[in-house]
């Protein structure tokens, strides 16, 4: 770090770390639970598949195969007010020093990723009712874009 960090910050990160082996748990249970519910429904991907400490997401990230159902899950949870993430990281992909590798796969792949994911919570304060409201609002609204598409 550039500068020292503030008292109160300090205390805020010291309190953490007799909790954090149990907090990790908890993340773990709650992305496997989201796991274990969604995978059925073909039109996500999902990164994340191995569930124990050699794999830690902050929030549990799933893929929509197609950017219009994407788009339509993202609308609808605005309105219905279901917190998800319309986002993950920076697309590297559109980053000039990563052209120099010239995989044309990997940054369409990046790209995809980019603009098809969603994250989902998994912090303490969301319990497995918050979850299973999602993992409902998923499901539902996925069956109705299934049926307005054909």
């Amino acid at each position: 770090y550039l500068k020292k960090m503030d008292p109160v910050k300090k205390e805020f990160l010291i309190d953490q770390f007799p909790k954090i082996l149990k907090n990790q748990q908890e993340r773990i249970e709650k992305a496997k639970f989201y796991f274990t519910r969604l995978s059925n429904l073909e039109c996500f991907d999902f990164p994340q598949k191995i569930f124990d400490n050699s794999n830690i997401f902050l929030d549990f990230p799933i893929i929509c195969k197609d950017y219009d159902l994407k788009n339509f899950i993202w609308k609808k949870s605005l309105i219905n007010n279901i917190d998800i993430k319309n986002y993950y990281y920076t697309n590297c992909g559109n980053e000039d020093i990563y052209r120099i590798y010239n995989d044309k796969e990997q940054l369409e792949n990046s790209d995809h990723v980019a603009k098809n994911i969603f994250m989902l919570p998994v912090n303490k304060n969301f319990s497995i009712k918050d979850i299973e409201k999602i993992i409902n609002f998923l499901s539902e609204t996925t069956k109705e874009w299934i049926k307005e598409k054909k």
